[in-house]
């Protein structure tokens, strides 16, 4: 007699109370219960694939599109050697010629005046308007009308006197229209006579506007 509660190798032994038959309720809830777990797996499976799987999709994908695109560096250009240019032979230039100096014109007769008068007579107008074409011609030049007198007469009237003289020779000029900035005037007096020396028949001669070009 084999002990109760003992298991027998090879036998199934029921946990139940002995004498009870098993109940065919139970047999259903075995079956049932695997195929209820499989059902459960197959409905989170079917859930995955419509609802997460689309997500997690579409999550990798705007990611992915997110990502910056890695930058490539450009390729190596090989530099260019430059054919070498040949010599350009340079012709010596020929210094051009100096051009001469203008020369100075020729000196013009003095303005010649009466005595104790500054007033231009016939001759003295007329070699004015000879200066005043040069004048004109030459618009580089400039020139100086020196007043002078003879010995009669005392020193500072003579001074005034030879003022005068030059000074109506400037006078006709600008009024031709000559710029006065191009004509200076001395006044001598009696301190510069023909020839440095004083001579009583030269006195017409000394009485004088001398015309000198700078």
């Amino acid at each position: 007699m084999i002990p109760t509660g003992v298991p027998v190798p090879g036998v199934i032994h029921d946990a139940r109370l002995p004498g009870v038959s098993p109940s065919p309720s139970s047999a259903t809830v075995r079956i049932l219960l695997p195929a209820s777990l499989l059902l459960a797996g197959l409905v989170d499976l079917a859930v995955l694939d419509a609802i997460v799987l689309p997500r997690f999709l579409a999550l990798k994908t705007r990611t992915a599109i997110a990502l910056p695109m890695p930058k490539l560096a450009p390729p190596p250009v090989a530099p260019s050697v430059a054919s070498p240019t040949p010599p350009v032979a340079i012709a010596p230039q020929t210094p051009a010629p100096a051009q001469p100096a203008a020369s100075r014109p020729e000196a013009l007769p003095a303005l010649h005046f009466k005595r104790n008068a500054a007033i231009l007579n016939k001759d003295a107008r007329a070699t004015l308007a000879n200066l005043y074409a040069i004048l004109t011609a030459r618009p580089e030049l400039q020139v100086s009308l020196n007043g002078h007198t003879d010995d009669l007469g005392p020193p500072p009237v003579n001074t005034l006197l030879s003022l005068r003289r030059a000074r109506v020779a400037q006078t006709w000029l600008v009024a031709h229209g000559i710029d006065s900035a191009r004509i200076t005037i001395q006044s001598f007096g009696a301190t510069a006579p023909l020839g440095g020396v004083i001579i009583p028949s030269a006195r017409p001669q000394n009485r004088r506007v001398e015309i000198e070009f700078r």
